[in-house]
């Protein structure tokens, strides 16, 4: 099932094949399969469990070291999973694993969660992508893959809330000098459903579009897919992108035209990695078509448009037809449009440190004991919030809504955040220069630029595509984004953290940290998020603490999903608030978590509703 070129995934082989090419004379790769068509609870699938054994089948033909867990013959739980993981990481001999998933998923927290035999009664015997592919970065692997065919649903419609997914890969004892690869398949974006299709008129037997399409791609290739390496044909990860995000799409269109399954591909391992070789005929390429449209090109193109343009340029960004048209199509255009437009009320004359709320009134704002806060409804949906700070550069503070969610944020000295609400909590934050203070000028002339931007990002995050393609070995990528938010940064701190999360998601190690240096030394403070990702943060973070890290927790819901593989420890008494997260892009509780929150600040200030004109 959730996720993220830019900041920016056959007939089919049955049973062994006999001949083997020697794999071994250019890599060494292993494979754990995971098959589950009856998690406990929800309803069976049907093509999970015999999708698994068919890409085992097809593995060990290509030379892999197979590990097949299905619940065909019994239940596949979480410890099953790592212990094979574990198995071929402490061989120490393998240059390339995969690790591929069939089954029930959802999207939770902007994580994936995959569901084993045990879930959602149990709702730790699940995996979650993020941690899993934070941790797999870490293994020193030169390659790791990770497929997912199935669904990306929210938990709702699912009924499966409080499954909070586990790590499958363990964590290292010292980082590697050389961060693992990662290549990530996803079958589908996220919301969507992974579709089953039936494979014969009765329709007792179905098989996964996105599995069949994958294994078909290897046995009867277009020329232009099709590499040559050690003197034998191969179809790269590199070349199975494209393929897949266009043929997914038409396959399931063929089945009944209310299909739509597009495929999430990140493939940063670059053009010589391979799963397996060309075992059928090789077609001639079809004639060159445009790049298709997609989110990543519909945000990388946004954004490189916005970056180039003026100042003052009232329509900086031009898209083509097709890009165009997807805007439309996905409400990637439409959620843009509502985050730039959600302005609200002007900054109050004199407030230096606090926040302006968009979309709710306040009901209540909690802080440390040195610093003092105040709160005014200015109407139905809007209200502010002062903040005096003292001789701090920053703090953390807790918010509620007229509803009973609330969030917990940083605080900055001269700065004023932006918090917009929508219906799942709050979906974006973004913080302006206080009037009169050292960064308003340059802010000032450039607000309409800084503002799109920030808004191009926060929809490209909100769908996951705000991401730099080719990792490692696209410096000219990781180079590009830093160049899109360099400056801008310093006018709106919520641009680096963006940039946190893309970079680290791309294995790119030294540009997270070279982005919390950065922020840390244009701010005076540290956040939470961004030195988490960098390996910085404090073990202890006590939140009475002057210089302590703000705000208390991640302010990115996907952050949640990376604390265990960071070793992060919250500050004592929010355990167990993973559970009480809203799906929203940024970190929103209900309002059991709010009132555990709340409990650990010393003053909560009550905001009375505002009067009637």
């Amino acid at each position: 099932m959730r996720r993220r070129g830019f900041i920016a995934a056959s007939a089919s082989v049955i049973g062994v094949l006999a001949a083997r090419l020697s794999l071994a004379k250019t890599k060494n790769s292993a494979a754990v399969v995971i098959g589950v068509d009856r998690p406990r609870g929800l309803a069976a699938l049907r093509a999970a469990a015999s999708g698994a054994t068919e890409v085992a089948q097809w593995l060990t033909g290509e030379n892999f070291n197979v590990t097949l867990l299905t619940d065909s013959q019994k239940p596949v739980h979480l410890g099953d999973v790592f212990g094979a993981i574990s198995h071929y990481i402490e061989l120490g001999t393998f240059d390339q694993l995969l690790v591929y998933f069939a089954g029930h998923g959802f999207a939770s927290r902007y994580d994936e969660i995959w569901l084993l035999s045990g879930a959602p009664t149990d709702p730790n015997d699940a995996i979650g992508i993020n941690g899993t592919k934070c941790l797999a970065q870490q293994r020193g692997i030169p390659n790791v893959v990770l497929i997912s065919d199935c669904c990306r649903s929210t938990a709702a419609s699912l009924g499966v809330e409080q499954v909070q997914g586990s790590v499958a890969f363990p964590s290292p004892t010292t980082p590697p000098s050389v961060p693992s690869d990662v290549d990530v398949f996803y079958a589908t974006l996220v919301g969507n459903p992974s579709w089953e299709i039936p494979v014969d008129v009765s329709h007792t037997q179905y098989k996964g579009i996105f599995t069949s399409t994958l294994l078909d791609a290897f046995k009867n290739p277009e020329a232009s897919m099709v590499t040559v390496i050690d003197s034998t044909k191969v179809v790269t990860n590199a070349t199975l992108k494209p393929f897949l995000g266009s043929e997914v799409p038409k396959r399931a269109q063929a089945v009944s035209i209310t299909l739509t399954q597009r495929p999430h591909i990140e493939v940063v391992s670059g053009d010589r990695t391979f799963m397996g070789h060309v075992r059928g005929t090789i077609r001639p390429s079809a004639a060159r078509t445009p790049e298709p449209a997609t989110l990543a090109l519909l945000a990388s193109e946004s954004l490189s448009q916005l970056h180039s343009s003026q100042p003052h340029d009232p329509s900086p960004v031009h898209l083509a037809p097709a890009l165009s048209h997807l805007s439309s199509e996905s409400g990637f255009g439409v959620t843009t449009e509502r985050i730039l437009n959600a302005r609200g009320l002007a900054q109050p004359t004199g407030l230096r440190s606090g926040l302006v709320i968009l979309g709710q009134s306040l009901r209540s704002i909690s802080s440390v004991k040195e610093v003092r806060a105040s709160a005014t409804n200015v109407s139905g949906d809007e209200g502010t919030v002062s903040l005096e700070l003292g001789p701090r550069q920053s703090s953390s503070v807790a918010v509620r809504f007229a509803d009973g969610s609330g969030c917990v944020l940083a605080v900055l000295t001269n700065f004023v955040g932006k918090v917009v609400l929508d219906e799942h909590g709050v979906a974006n934050v973004s913080y302006e220069p206080a009037p009169g203070t050292p960064f308003w000028s340059m802010y000032d002339m450039e607000r309409g630029r800084v503002e799109r931007l920030h808004a191009t990002v926060a929809t490209a995050a909100k769908f996951g595509v705000f991401a730099i393609e080719g990792g490692r070995r696209n410096r000219a990528g990781a180079s590009r984004v830093g160049d899109q938010i360099r400056v801008l940064k310093m006018l709106d701190c919520s641009l680096g953290i963006y940039a946190a999360y893309a970079y680290a998601d791309a294995g790119l190690i030294e540009n997270v940290q070279s982005v919390n240096r950065n922020l840390q030394s244009e701010y005076g403070v540290t956040f939470f998020d961004v030195a988490m990702l960098a390996g910085t943060l404090p073990t202890e973070n006590p939140l009475g603490e002057a210089r302590a890290p703000v705000p208390l927790c991640p302010m990115l819901s996907q952050g949640w999903s990376l604390l265990r593989a960071k070793r992060v420890n919250l500050p004592k008494g929010l355990e167990g608030l993973l559970a009480h997260l809203q799906p929203s892009l940024w970190t929103t509780f209900d309002s059991k978590g709010m009132d555990q929150v709340e409990a650990l600040f010393s003053h909560t200030v009550g905001v009375a509703p505002a009067r009637e004109s």
